[in-house]
């Protein structure tokens, strides 16, 4: 069995270089960065793009049935402090995070599957 390690949890220090791929932060009560990075972006196609191509890739080198897409420990504190995220979630009437977590996760989900 293939596991993905909490892609979406634990992908800031992962995914770094792969431009807007990971939520920027905000400083509290600014429209300030942070400088530090979150989980992955769920508001930005570009995102799904680079999945699809990570998972068909992946999916090549590691041919097992199973695969562990995570999203059991992820801290929405960067996505709260981001507005881009807040001016999106409000667009697709998302007031929660964890629907925002279940809108990735059900793309994942959708990508992984074909």
């Amino acid at each position: 069995m293939f596991s993905c390690h909490v892609l979406q949890g634990h992908t800031a220090e992962a995914w770094i270089g792969v431009p807007n791929l990971v939520t920027p932060c905000y400083k509290p009560n600014t429209t300030e960065l942070s400088g530090k990075y979150g989980p992955i972006n769920p508001i930005l196609e570009s995102t799904y793009t680079f999945l699809e191509s990570f998972y068909k890739e992946l999916s090549q080198v590691f041919p097992d049935q199973y695969i562990h897409l995570g999203g059991d420990e992820v801290s929405f504190d960067c996505w709260k402090s981001n507005p881009n995220i807040q001016k999106w979630m409000a667009a697709h009437n998302l007031t929660d995070y964890a629907k925002l977590e279940e809108y990735y996760e059900q793309r994942l989900i959708d990508i992984v599957g074909k």
